[in-house]
């Protein structure tokens, strides 16, 4: 069945966890981290960028390096684009 082999591929049952549990997890940090999407292309549009091109490239940019490290390593991180001091 498709869902021993999800869970066999990331070792739900030695996490002691389940593909509901991820699930939730992984709406819970797309909902936590989602706003760099909105607030992004405002800082960088207040600085004269196309906002919609801002909004564009940060999903381009941010997506597949989240799924590849979370499919590939599987690892439970979340990276995104920052904003330092």
């Amino acid at each position: 069945m498709e869902i021993d082999l999800i869970a066999d591929y990331f070792g739900f049952r030695e996490n002691n966890t389940n593909l509901r549990i991820e699930t939730l997890a992984g709406v819970t940090t797309f909902m936590t981290m989602s706003y760099i999407i909105f607030v992004q292309p405002a800082v960088l549009g207040a600085a004269g960028m196309d906002k919609g091109a801002v909004m564009v490239a940060t999903c381009i940019g941010e997506c597949p390096v989240n799924d590849f490290d979370g499919t590939t390593g599987k690892l439970s991180h979340c990276a995104s684009a920052g904003y330092g001091s």
